[in-house]
């Protein structure tokens, strides 16, 4: 580039100089070689880093890199987001922690160990951003025992002395946009970055305070958020199963509100906090360290690379580093206690257990019988959100009544600070939008929509990487679009496969140009996939595995007891029960003895040969279809009739690919081909368009009897020495050169036809 440009000024400074001329030209005739060269070289080394990726992080480094990411600067200025910040939190606030400086536990106190180090380092995540001190967590993976060292005894020396050191308190806060007005400041979430080494310890702290809570049973079972072997999936199964058992009778209804605070983590008092987890017996000596660290905690906003003044965070829960989600479950640990001591009882699971409340993290749902019962819950909420300093947002505040009719009655509403709570049809909890009906319908379709536009998502790596790899496709769509509208699957879809299966089918027609009128049968045994319910019906063993395995308290396990039991009463409705649905599917591959004798250790053994079992039921009923197949008889002679078509891995174009496999899905009267976005049409209702044979317009005609294509058959299709002029030896593909040679024949008749008919 130097060389051209430097030839280019001699050229400009001596105009009728020919060799200036002819070296500036030669010059960039080398640039723009070298330039597409490079690019050719680059987009080839990302479609061979997906098609010998080794694990997902290899993935999704690589996903990164092709997908634009494009940063805005923020329109709001550094001033107002100050401003912003800075009546959030309130000066001069006192501390005390008199009352618990007796507390010790050696669970939580005692010095740390090299292990315990060494495990915090093997959990560092790499490639994020660092705090204040600029060292980012690399450094510190690569760091050699006396480095290690040196860490331990600095560790060790803040446990003895209980202050932290000042630096760690302070983060630096980058705003990233959610959603809405980009001039309003609530329309941001704030990211927090803190040091690594204070994440380090904070980490420790955290893996300490869990292993004790743990012990003591400490937080409640009804919570879910950041607990280990706890999830989403655990309170919306749960909540789903306490709907579907509660409305089977006639008239039978469950109030749901789904409370909403506002900025939860940010409202915490620092006080209410120590007093709280004082009450709840953590050593004084853990409550000092914290004490140390947020006594002096501030923050640095950074807005379009500027840096705003400290502000000291004088409330709220520090977000940024692992420690601060399990000091807000232990803050509101005892909301349900505080439910119970009011003499209120909830949803029954069973006989003995009911369901006042679902939390995750400040995820909130109360449930109740009645309205009544409903209003009052809801009011003493407000008792405890008072006393903790706590804000239900009445706007996002709503309320779902469950019941099995769609008839509408009239609810008499509720009032928080003078304002309705809006009662609606469905809501979206932890992801999965919930209906009144119980069922998962609107979820159904809420999951397709994400995965069409997760498949967007997914094309525009293709058309930037230029991939040649079916497999690379297929990888793609498995970790994307999959992963997307299959959230949670294992709980809402099993009843609607059928309407799931539309986002794997218009993936591959999309990416082929197959008709849309393709039978679905003939796209998986093309594609080589089967039906998305058997990776369902995978993500629902799992699940019952898991579920299996629970300790009996827990929530999920008692909710699907109860469904059990429910499948085996005259009253059962399938259409409700989890269970009865799961049953269907056991029975579906003969597996009515693992469901009939189910444990954890019976399914644990049985788990590889059901998921097999499901995968060759699939490709079975998708085999039979094609040997009866009335839309294309022939597909069952091309076909391997196979789980895969090896032709479509061939590492060649993927216009080659998509043309072939269009001819080779097309139907037995109308063949609809598309090429460059263009569109032909292949009809043996109509004589061919172009010759004087009166022949019917089909492919055997366009194959082979066509006399306008003579020069194109002699070319592509006679080298091929096929055993017969039949349109299975054609389609039949052997191998690459058979592709291509297919491929050139069918492009040059088609651009031939084209101009002929224009």
């Amino acid at each position: 580039k130097a060389e051209m440009r430097r030839a280019y000024r001699k050229y400009k400074s001596k105009p009728a100089c020919a060799s200036a001329l002819q070296n500036y030209l030669h010059y960039r005739d080398i640039y723009r070689k070298t330039i597409k060269e490079k690019r050719t070289n680059y987009w080839l080394d990302i479609s061979n880093r997906f098609s010998n990726v080794r694990n997902s992080s290899e993935f999704w480094k690589t996903v990164r890199q092709v997908t634009p990411f494009s940063v805005n600067n923020c329109p709001i200025t550094l001033e107002k987001w100050y401003t912003f910040y800075k009546s959030m939190f309130p000066e001069g606030v006192n501390i005390s922690l008199t009352p618990y400086l007796l507390t010790t536990l050696p669970i939580l106190d005692d010095p740390i160990s090299i292990s315990e180090l060494n495990n915090v380092i093997g959990l560092c995540k790499m490639r994020k951003a660092p705090g204040v001190d600029s060292i980012p967590n690399e450094i510190y993976t690569k760091l050699d025992g006396n480095w290690r060292k040196y860490i331990l005894h600095l560790f060790n020396k803040i446990i003895a002395e209980e202050t932290t050191p000042r630096l760690w308190s302070t983060a630096i806060l980058k705003m990233l946009y959610k959603k809405g007005d980009k001039s309003d400041c609530n329309n941001y979430r704030g990211i927090a970055l803190f040091s690594t080494l204070c994440k380090l310890f904070t980490n420790i702290l955290r893996l300490r305070l869990s292993k004790w809570a743990n012990a003591n049973n400490v937080i409640s079972e009804i919570q879910s958020g950041f607990i280990k072997s706890r999830g989403c999936f655990d309170n919306v199964f749960t909540l789903s199963a306490l709907i579907s058992m509660n409305i089977k009778k006639k008239n039978a209804k469950v109030y749901g509100m789904f409370i909403d605070f506002r900025k939860a983590f940010d409202s915490v008092e620092h006080q209410l906090l120590w007093n709280k987890l004082g009450y709840l017996g953590v050593s004084s000596k853990f409550l000092r360290i914290l004490n140390s660290l947020y006594s002096r905690a501030s923050m640095l906003l950074s807005v379009n690379n500027r840096f705003s003044e400290e502000i000291a965070i004088t409330k709220g829960i520090l977000q940024g580093e692992s420690l601060s989600p399990i000091l807000f479950n232990l803050f509101l640990s005892d909301v349900e206690s505080y439910m119970r001591n009011a003499n209120f009882s909830g949803i029954p699971i069973n006989r003995k257990v009911d369901v006042i409340t679902l939390l995750y993290a400040d995820d909130m749902v109360i449930l109740a019988d009645s309205r009544s019962d409903l209003e009052n819950k809801f009011r003493h909420l407000q008792s405890y959100c008072q006393s903790h300093s706590l804000q239900i947002n009445g706007d996002k505040t709503k309320i779902v009544i469950f019941k099995k009719s769609h008839n509408r009655q009239f609810f008499q509403p509720i009032y928080y600070q003078g304002q309705k709570i809006e009662v609606t049809s469905s809501y979206t909890y932890l992801g999965v939008p919930f209906s009144a009906s119980g069922k998962f319908h609107l979820a159904s379709k809420y999951f397709i929509q994400r995965g069409y536009f997760a498949m967007s998502r997914v094309k525009n790596i293709l058309i930037n990487t230029k991939t040649v790899s079916h497999q690379v496709r297929c990888k793609l769509f498995n970790s994307i679009v999959e992963a997307t509208a299959l959230h949670l699957s294992e709980i809402w879809a099993l009843r609607y496969f059928a309407n799931i299966e539309k986002v794997q089918l218009k993936f591959f027609k999309s990416i082929y140009l197959w008709p849309n009128y393709t039978p679905n049968y003939i796209v998986r045994m093309e594609a080589g996939v089967r039906e998305l319910k058997v990776k369902i019906f995978a993500r629902i063993v799992n699940c019952l595995i898991r579920i299996l395995e629970m300790p009996d308290e827990r929530l999920p396990k008692l909710s699907f007891l109860s469904l059990i039991n429910w499948s085996r009463q005259v009253n059962n409705n399938s259409e409700l029960n989890w269970a009865s649905q799961v049953q269907n599917l056991f029975i579906s591959v003969g597996a009515d003895n693992v469901w009939e004798n189910l444990s954890y250790d019976v399914l644990k053994n049985h788990r590889n040969a059901l998921i097999a079992k499901m995968r060759n039921h699939s490709f079975s009923k998708d085999l039979v279809s094609v040997l009866n197949s009335k839309y294309c008889p022939m597909y069952r002679l091309i076909s391997s009739l196979n789980f895969e078509e090896h032709y479509i891995n061939f590492e060649c174009h993927i216009m080659e690919i998509r043309l072939i496999s269009q001819l080779r899905v097309s139907n037995k009267n109308l063949c609809k081909l598309t090429y460059k976005g263009e569109f032909f049409t292949l009809d043996n209702s109509q004589f061919c368009p172009i010759c004087n044979y009166k022949e019917a317009d089909d492919l055997a005609h366009f194959l082979f009897r066509c006399p306008c294509f003579v020069k194109l058959r002699k070319s592509y299709l006679e080298p091929l020495c096929l055993t017969s002029d039949t349109v299975v030896d054609v389609l039949d593909i052997k191998n690459k050169g058979h592709l291509s040679s297919l491929f050139y024949y069918v492009k040059g008749s088609l651009m031939l036809r084209k101009y002929v008919l224009e």
